[in-house]
């Protein structure tokens, strides 16, 4: 394995590759920015946590234990970053017909909630630690606003209570941010009651719905709940704060204010940013409607380890086009890597378990070397193919490969080397069938002895409806259970 020294990460602070060095020796502390559970998330959004789910397994592999964070953001974000526009649980509130209460928010929140989870499981994300919701954490929100003001950085306005930007002379230094440069309201609504155009809403007052507070019932700003809950779970101090590219001018840099502005000591070492999903070279959004969700895709019989797969021969900094031909060869692709994976691992159980460890070496040593240079999962994917296509390796030697491989990427080749793939179509007895499709593989072998093809393959065509193939061989029928059937 590597040591627990060599890994290089882009840093978003520095703007440049660094090396990974944890506050506490072999413990890894990371945050990472998680839905608004207003509605499904699309797979662009899901992009993001197929990287922060590498991150964890380059970590694992150097030798870090990990505590991961991800947040469910279940109340006060607008529909811009930058505090303007609609509240999007509220707008979710009206979208599916329910009455404007707190019930209501929290039956929303959980509705979606799920399906996020569901989503992450099915793309073999590994859950995090914790997972807080802001709605839940809204003591401590209030107890760092109130830090805020004791240092002199926040302001109490007739609706909202303010950050006050100028107060906090690094503000912008994620991404180097030069606000004299920018037009008053191109970020922040313009409001006769803030002190400087970029200061940003700490509580937004509401007496309506919302939470207690001591300046009023209403809603934490967006950008406090990350600054609070990172705080409180991990502790003022943390190792590594990810989220997508479009959280670094604004939100990204108000965690960093309202974080280091609190206790006067630096908030996160490395910032990780992913990149954007795009559609014929436009940002995948619902705002535009051109996104497509995991369920749509899975509808589509694509599995969810496909678009893995799709992402992962991408890198995590750059843009990727998402397009039907894209994702189907992706699925091609890992089908085949499935199918090998398989064949080795029953050859390997046929054969002696000799292995040639310096071939093992040679291919682990190129994998740990491209997933220790920022992730680059693409280049653990080239020498996996390489060691397939190596017919010097013997079936031990290429499983203990795809083994390795699969730790970093994460496909569940490991389940297809035991037998257990999740992509390939499952081998099952006439017995494990449904009845009616029992009654239709007896009548396609009664068609076949009187050679009546023509509707035995009509048949079959019926039997595939149902989700099942059969391949006729000489020992008999071989009959497979679709995926997803």
């Amino acid at each position: 394995m590597a040591d627990s020294h060599s890994l290089l990460l882009f840093n978003t602070m520095s703007g440049q590759k660094e090396l990974f060095t944890s506050i506490t020796p072999s413990r890894a502390l990371m945050y990472h920015c998680g839905p608004t559970v207003y509605d499904f998330a699309h797979i662009g959004n899901l992009k993001k946590y197929i990287n922060d789910d590498t991150l964890r397994r380059a970590l694992v592999m150097n030798g870090y234990e990990t505590r991961q964070v991800i947040n469910i953001t279940d109340i006060g974000h607008l529909t811009s970053d930058a505090d303007t526009g609609d509240d999007k649980m509220v707008n979710a509130i009206k979208r599916e017909g329910l009455a404007m209460t707190m019930e209501s928010l929290g039956a929303v929140a959980t509705k979606y909630a799920n399906s996020f989870i569901e989503d992450i499981t099915a793309l073999n994300i590994q859950l995090p630690n914790e997972m807080p919701r802001a709605s839940e954490w809204i003591p401590e929100q209030i107890k760092l606003i109130e830090r805020l003001f004791e240092r002199g950085l926040a302001y109490d306005a007739s609706e909202p209570v303010y950050f006050e930007v100028s107060k906090f002379p690094e503000y912008g230094k994620l991404g180097h941010i030069h606000l004299e440069g920018q037009k008053e309201g191109a970020r922040v609504s313009a409001d006769s009651e803030k002190r400087g155009p970029y200061d940003f809403a700490l509580w937004k007052k509401n007496p309506a719905m919302g939470f207690a507070s001591p300046w009023g019932k209403g809603f934490p700003g967006w950008h406090i709940e990350c600054s609070a809950m990172a705080m409180s779970i991990l502790g003022d101090h943390i190792d590594i704060h990810t989220g997508g590219i479009d959280h670094i001018p604004v939100h990204h840099n108000n965690e960093i204010a309202q974080s280091e502005g609190a206790t006067g000591i630096t908030f996160t070492n490395y910032w990780l940013h992913s990149e954007f999903i795009t559609v014929n070279d436009t940002k995948m959004s619902k705002s535009k409607g051109n996104f497509a969700t995991l369920r749509d895709l899975m509808a589509a019989d694509i599995h969810p380890l496909s678009y893995r797969y799709w992402v992962l021969n991408g890198h995590y900094r750059s843009a990727m086009n998402f397009s039907e031909e894209a994702i189907l060869g992706a699925q091609t692709a890992l089908e085949r890597l499935h199918s090998i994976a398989a064949d080795t691992g029953i050859d390997s159980a046929k054969t002696s378990s000799n292995t040639d460890q310096a071939a093992i070496d040679s291919y682990l040593s190129l994998m740990q070397s491209a997933i220790n240079n920022d992730l680059n999962t693409s280049g653990v994917i080239a020498p996996l193919w390489q060691a397939i296509d190596d017919k010097k390796l013997t079936p031990g030697t290429l499983a203990e490969i795809i083994r390795f491989a699969d730790s970093l990427l994460g496909l569940s080749l490991a389940d297809a080397l035991s037998g257990n793939s999740p992509i390939l179509p499952s081998l099952v007895s006439i017995e494990e069938l449904p009845t009616h499709v029992q009654a239709w593989v007896r009548e396609r072998e009664s068609l076949r002895t009187e050679k009546r093809f023509a509707e035995a393959d009509l048949m079959r065509e019926k039997i595939a409806q149902a989700g099942y193939s059969i391949e006729d061989a000489k020992e008999g029928i071989q009959i497979k259970k679709k995926r997803g059937a």
